[in-house]
Parts: structure tokens; C-alpha cells; sequence
């Protein structure tokens, strides 16, 4: 991740706002989610996962448009892992790396998920 960000000329704030932002925010999730219904929803895996991918993002405003994937195919592998008969408990670290994975290949993915709320990204990174 540290290479990636190094050879696209990463802004070094920005990439430690990504991590503080993938690992406070998730620390943040997990603990409300612990909260109100009284069961673990995140491991301690995916918040350092998700700090992980803060250096891939390279800016904490791509984490918005990969939550939303990772949280698509999160449900998807969730209720194939139910029907296979593996309990309620399965691994989202799959889902987070894969969402990871379309935007360093596709890395207009980002900015088409804003246009669709009609939010151009030259205003948003400026």
C-alpha cells in the first residue's frame, strides 16, 4: 500500500487522514454496533483492515463509495454463507478487499458513485 501511494505521488496528509479515518470510523462502528445490540459485528481484523485501506484509498473521501460496495457484497457473501449452513458468524475482511480491489483497478469508480448523487469530485478534492 505504502509503494502504491508512493508511485501515484500520494499527499502524505491525505493518506493519514485515510488511515485515521478507516480506523477510527470502524473502531466507531464496531463499538455502537457492540452497543445496541449487545453482539460483536466487526472484528478487530477488519478495523485494521480498514486502516490498511486508507493507504490504498489515499483519501478519506473514497471510504464513503467503498463502504457501500464492501457493504453490498458483505450482504450477498452473508446470506450465500447462511445457505451453505455455516452459521451466522461469517468473514467480511472478503467483501472489504474485494471493494478494495475495484477501486485500484477501476479508479474512476469513485467518482462515478458521486456523480450519481449528482457531487462532482474536483470539488470535493479541492
Amino acid at each position: 500500500g505504502l509503494f502504491f501511494a508512493y508511485a501515484h505521488d500520494a499527499n502524505w496528509i491525505s493518506v493519514a487522514i485515510a488511515v485515521a479515518t478507516g480506523v477510527v470510523g470502524s473502531l466507531a462502528v464496531k463499538t455502537i454496533f457492540l452497543w445496541v445490540t449487545k453482539r460483536d459485528g466487526l472484528g478487530m481484523g477488519d478495523v485494521k483492515l480498514f486502516g490498511v485501506v486508507g493507504i490504498w484509498l489515499m483519501s478519506a473521501i473514497h471510504f464513503a463509495p467503498l463502504l457501500v460496495f464492501a457493504g453490498v457484497l458483505g450482504i450477498i457473501s452473508a446470506m450465500i454463507w447462511r445457505v451453505a449452513g455455516k452459521g451466522n458468524v461469517f468473514p467480511f475482511g472478503p467483501a472489504i478487499i474485494l471493494s478494495l480491489l475495484l477501486f485500484v483497478f477501476a479508479p474512476d469508480t469513485h467518482a462515478t458513485f458521486w456523480q450519481l448523487y449528482g457531487i462532482n469530485m474536483h470539488m470535493l478534492s479541492h
